[in-house]
């Protein structure tokens, strides 16, 4: 497939990175868990997970990623985690195997999502806790994404300007709930106010970026249409 190939051999290290407040959130909603807990980092890209993940103190941790330049990345930046690359939906772990699975920007890449949620949920212990995060097209920024795949006649566009010959998956913040109904919903956010709504204004008006990343997902149901949408979840 063009976009397993494109990951597997044309992605750079700018597509493997992920948005710097996701380790913010992680850093809250994983400190509180016992450290002797399993973990895999699905879909790793250059390790920001692994790295907070060690910074909190957890020992027994996992990673994957379809990428050999990933790979490559966290062999040399963490020699002592275990990593794994992916050459085919089936993951290569046994059933029930991880406590915690981290699944971070990673699912909107796949093409196969349905079918890659449901090898998670496979090798997630009953009981255990996934951390989901993807974009959120449920704002003013989907609606620009439906026309430029439309004219463009691929699914690719997000308004970071990254993965252009990759895939981008049109998710919101319900359809992905919708596709975790198995699961408990322990915590949810929603942040970066600024590209859902405010894409189209010009550069300069990244200087208050920061005022419109955390403070409106505190608002009620604002969280639903924010870029970005966190989940905590733990299987039932």
């Amino acid at each position: 497939m063009k976009t397993a190939f494109y990951y597997q051999h044309q992605a750079c290290e700018d597509d493997l990175k992920s948005e710097p407040f996701s380790q913010i959130i992680l850093q809250k909603w994983l400190a509180p868990l016992p450290r002797t807990q399993k973990i895999l980092d699905f879909g790793t890209g250059i390790g920001a997970n692994l790295k907070t993940l060690k910074t909190l103190g957890f020992k027994n941790i996992h990673a994957a990623d379809i990428s050999p330049l990933a790979v490559k990345i966290i062999h040399k930046k963490f020699p002592d985690i275990k990593i794994k690359l992916l050459k085919e939906i089936k993951l290569p772990y046994s059933n029930n195997c991880f406590d915690l699975i981290l699944a971070t920007e990673v699912l909107e890449h796949i093409f196969a999502f349905t079918k890659t949620l449901k090898e998670l949920d496979r090798i997630l212990k009953k009981g255990g806790l996934l951390v989901i995060s993807t974009p959120n097209y449920l704002n003013l920024t989907g609606l620009i994404k439906l026309f430029k795949d439309w004219r463009n006649k691929k699914r690719s566009w997000n308004p970071w300007g990254t993965h252009v010959d990759g895939y981008e998956n049109f998710i919101t913040s319900f359809s992905l709930i919708k596709h975790l109904k198995n699961y408990k919903i322990l915590n949810s956010l929603g942040l970066d106010f600024y590209l859902a709504w405010f894409y189209w204004l010009p550069k300069y008006f990244w200087r208050f970026h920061r005022y419109l990343i955390f403070y409106p997902s505190t608002l009620p149901f604002f969280k639903y249409f924010a870029m970005h949408y966190y989940l905590l979840l733990q299987k039932k």
